[in-house]
């Protein structure tokens, strides 16, 4: 259905160049019945000045002519890359031999029509070069189309990933994506023999204040939150490669999880984590309510508490329960009693 909405658009423009005025006129009655533009030229150098202004599918050329010949503007034409791959039909009273013929190949022509001409073969020729270059015309235009078309594809799917591996409320990488950075960091650090540290991030007071305000004050806590970890984290306290440009993700709910490259020692994790209690720890101004929303943090590092991310995820789980246990607001690491 393409094909053919394309090719019934396609009106091929055919250059007829002939000195003779009568010569032009009769085939342009001859060929008056295909579907065509026709451009008449009188001398081979008019013939290369339209070459230069149109594009055309056909340039029926006589050779006898005053000024440059056929033969000289068909050479003329192949040494030119916009009008080099135009075909030549060579129209000429010239006699049938061979050296003529043979010269008229070699400067570029795909045939010959002696004059008189005879109607049926010209317009059967004709209509070859035709069909050759609506042809190849449909074909550029559906090869565009699909190129058009790979691109808009293209980004609706990066958009559909970004939606995929995003959190809509707050624009932080969400679960699916902290899965996938987890085992690329994993992957990474077991490569290069390195350490990390996963942090589990759980609001404290935030289900009373959802309650006592709204579901309105709780989205803009978790807003705000997010807001405060992009802000508060150092860009080298972070994963930040080719394949992980986020190391802050939410989980959902007031759940938060944070991923640290190239941690030394237990020290700098807890350095972090203490950081983002003082982020966390200022009040949150909702509709001049001042609210109170602390955090508790659960630390665990790799490789000590676990080399998969399911033992990991586990250790860190673990470790923010422990420190729920010993009070709000405050954070536990495994390998720091």
């Amino acid at each position: 259905m393409i094909s053919e909405n394309i090719t019934t658009k396609i009106v091929p423009n055919i250059l007829i160049v002939d000195d003779n005025p009568s010569n032009i006129f009769a085939m342009k009655n001859l060929l008056e019945d295909l579907k065509i533009n026709m451009y008449e030229a009188s001398s081979g150098n008019e013939a290369l000045q339209l070459l230069t202004q149109h594009e055309f599918a056909l340039v029926l050329l006589d050779v006898q002519m005053p000024e440059i010949d056929g033969f000289e503007t068909a050479e003329l034409m192949r040494k030119n890359k916009h009008t080099k791959d135009i075909p030549i039909i060579f129209v000429t009273a010239l006699s049938r031999e061979e050296q003529y013929i043979r010269k008229g190949l070699q400067v570029g022509a795909v045939d010959y029509l002696l004059k008189p001409l005879d109607p049926i073969i010209l317009t059967s020729k004709v209509s070859v070069f035709l069909a050759y270059y609506i042809q190849k015309k449909t074909m550029e235009d559906l090869v565009l189309q699909l190129s058009k078309s790979k691109k808009i594809l293209a980004t609706e799917n990066d958009d559909l990933d970004i939606l995929a591996n995003t959190d809509a409320l707050t624009g932080l990488s969400n679960r699916l994506s902290f899965e996938k950075a987890l085992k690329l960091t994993i992957e990474f650090s077991t490569k290069y023999n390195e350490k990390f540290a996963l942090l589990f991030l759980d609001l404290d007071n935030f289900k009373s204040a959802n309650d006592t305000f709204g579901h309105d004050c709780g989205d803009f806590i978790l807003r705000e939150t997010s807001n405060r970890l992009r802000i508060g984290l150092r860009r080298n306290d972070t994963v930040n490669t080719e394949d992980l440009t986020l190391s802050i993700f939410r989980l959902g709910g007031d759940e938060f999880t944070v991923i640290l490259k190239n941690v030394d020692d237990t020290a700098h994790a807890i350095t972090v984590a203490k950081r983002i209690i003082k982020l966390i720890d200022e009040p949150f101004i909702f509709h001049n309510e001042k609210i109170q929303i602390g955090v508790t943090i659960g630390i665990a590092c790799f490789p000590s508490e676990g080399t998969t991310v399911e033992l990991l995820i586990k250790s860190a789980d673990e470790a923010m329960y422990h420190a729920k246990s010993k009070g709000k607001n405050t954070y536990y690491c495994v390998n720091v009693q």
